[in-house]
């Protein structure tokens, strides 16, 4: 269905480099319709750079490519995770991308609306910890990052996501293996 859906076969997949989901294809009811949706990681073809983020759904017996957007421009796909960080109603989509070159991951979550994909929020990290700080039966997020030498708590207020509070960390530390 991608291949039928871009028109080649000239494609390289691309594969999260950590957490819970592993493929190029990830599997997950998205839209909470009960049917799995695939999300899939591609690179349009092996001359280019760049992942792509490709939404195929099952529908009438077949699966159908219903949105296609690039992802971060030259960046791999570090990770993907679905939480309720926006609504307990719905899971919004968590993607971590890890942009050649550079020490800095970046953070992205998503919103499923409408068969398409909404930035909800971006920011910088090396560490991501997702968890319900504040008890809202809502997920937030901490970030760490080193290069800003800074802990930042992100989460859901007056409808939007954002960064709530911060906190300066040492400009010493090289490197946090888990929180």
């Amino acid at each position: 269905a991608l291949k039928a859906a871009l028109g080649t076969n000239s494609i390289k997949l691309k594969y999260p480099l950590s957490g819970d989901y592993r493929s190029a294809y990830v599997f997950y009811d998205i839209d909470s319709d009960g049917v799995e949706e695939a999300i899939v990681f591609y690179q349009p073809s092996l001359d280019e750079s760049g992942t792509r983020i490709n939404i195929l759904d099952y529908q009438e017996g077949a699966w159908t490519s219903v949105y296609d957007v690039p992802g971060e421009d030259s960046a791999e796909v570090d990770y993907i995770s679905f939480e309720n960080i926006v609504s307990k109603d719905y899971k919004n989509i968590i993607i971590g991308w890890q942009p050649q070159n550079s020490k800095d991951k970046l953070i992205s979550i998503y919103a499923y609306e409408n068969q398409e994909l909404r930035g909800v929020f971006d920011d910088k990290y090396n560490l991501s910890v997702v968890q319900d700080y504040n008890g809202d039966g809502l997920m937030d997020l901490l970030l760490i990052s080193l290069r800003r030498s800074t802990v930042s708590l992100v989460t859901r207020r007056e409808d939007a996501i954002r960064s709530v509070d911060r906190i300066d960390i040492s400009q010493d530390i090289r490197e946090v293996v888990q929180v």
